[in-house]
């Protein structure tokens, strides 16, 4: 299991987590796996980690993420903007992929965690914490 911590303060901003991943058998699978990203959009800079469901079959949370992001940034690459659609990516995805609907659904748990900055009006920066919890369970099989 991931622990993933951010912390943060006036001069910097910081997530750590391990890098194995685990099969559902409980036993190491990856030894080597990032689970951190770093982006940046209008305004605003995080880093960005999960802890949970790494994948299934073909499909791998962190090439998936990645992805979600670049996609879910446009058209505003505003915070708001790009949490919002990544919300509704991640629910679309864990709904409609194969892959991941033939996975038990204890199995199935996702956190992703924003750590970062968000410009202030007039300058300077704003701190900002976000954590979500994106299960993307379909209602009726929790």
């Amino acid at each position: 299991m991931t622990l993933v911590v951010g912390a943060l303060n006036n001069d910097y901003a910081l997530q750590v987590s391990d890098r194995r991943l685990t099969g559902f058998d409980g036993k190491p699978a990856d030894d080597e796996s990032n689970k951190l990203i770093l982006l940046h959009g209008v305004g605003w800079r995080c880093i960005i980690g999960y802890s949970g469901f790494a994948g299934a079959g073909s499909f791998r949370t962190r090439e998936w993420l990645t992805t979600a992001l670049r996609d879910a940034a446009p058209p505003d690459f505003t915070i708001g903007g790009t949490f919002s659609r990544l919300t509704s990516l991640a629910t679309k995805t864990f709904v409609e992929n194969a892959a991941v609907r033939s996975t038990a659904p204890r199995f199935r748990r996702l956190s992703i965690m924003f750590t970062g900055y968000i410009a202030a009006q007039g300058g300077g920066d704003l701190h900002l914490w976000i954590r979500h919890k994106l299960s993307g369970l379909p209602e009726g099989r929790r």
